[in-house]
């Protein structure tokens, strides 16, 4: 699924700095580039000192960035709280890149501890099994936009393959529209990916979520962007009218990623 992933991420990164807000650069600014001092310095006292400031914050995006820098200073404490307000709508998630993902202090470093940092954490998150974020990721994957939907399906992918039990209660607790814009991700899997997301979901348990599992079973009548070019000869794959003998190996394949 990442085949251009690294590639796509540098060049994000070198086209992004210059327009990218820039910690330091105004009142909003200042205040991350503390928030994520005192959160490197695991300073949860701090941190609490700076609530009113955050409260009064005109970019929602310095509330983002205070339950992440808390979280980066105590993540057992506060991963519930990171995820429950972890932004979810389409501005929200592209906002949390460009504002704070790409943001940077006085002297030009990153205030993340890495590229994409917060949302790859509500990745690990959802390995655990943590069922909040398996579900956040879910939203997130569909209401993301370029790389940052690439990098959060890889994930959501992942869960699936991993924890399916849960991955299927998080999408069944979606509403219909959420859960057919996560599908999309499978626009982007690659086969072996696709065959482990088949392979793993097929060997739950009959149960509560049936649907959800014939759904995912059943993309071609899901998927909303089915209809022609790439995504036509996938759902044609994903209903098997495409039989060949590259495409049964890959759906013999119970886990692992292809080169592509």
């Amino acid at each position: 699924m990442h085949s251009a992933l690294n590639l796509i991420v540098a060049l994000l990164i070198s086209m992004a700095t210059a327009s990218a807000v820039l910690a330091g650069g105004d009142d909003s600014g200042a205040l991350m580039t503390t928030l994520f001092e005192r959160a490197k310095a695991g300073d949860i006292e701090g941190l609490r000192a700076l609530e009113s400031k955050v409260e009064g914050a005109r970019s929602p995006m310095v509330r983002h960035a205070y339950h992440l820098a808390r979280y980066i200073a105590d993540p057992e404490g506060y991963a519930a709280q990171y995820i429950a307000e972890f932004p979810e709508d389409p501005s929200g998630v592209m906002r949390a890149v460009y504002e704070v993902e790409l943001a940077r202090g006085p002297d030009g470093q990153p205030l993340t501890p890495r590229f994409l940092y917060s949302f790859d954490e509500l990745g690990k998150l959802a390995e655990r099994g943590q069922p909040g974020a398996t579900r956040k990721l879910f939203v997130v994957s569909g209401n993301s936009d370029g790389v940052v939907t690439e990098f959060v399906c890889e994930q959501t992918v992942k869960a699936l393959v991993d924890r399916p039990a849960t991955s299927v209660d998080a999408l069944s607790s979606l509403q219909d529209d959420q859960r057919k814009k996560a599908y999309g991700c499978f626009d982007v899997a690659s086969t072996n990916e696709l065959a482990a997301v088949r392979a793993s979901v097929s060997g739950l348990p009959a149960g509560k979520h049936d649907e959800i599992s014939r759904e995912l079973l059943r993309k071609r009548s899901v998927i909303p962007s089915c209809g022609v070019g790439r995504a036509s000869r996938l759902c044609a794959r994903l209903d098997g009218a495409e039989e060949d003998e590259g495409w049964r190996a890959g759906w013999s394949t119970t886990g692992g990623r292809d080169a592509s």
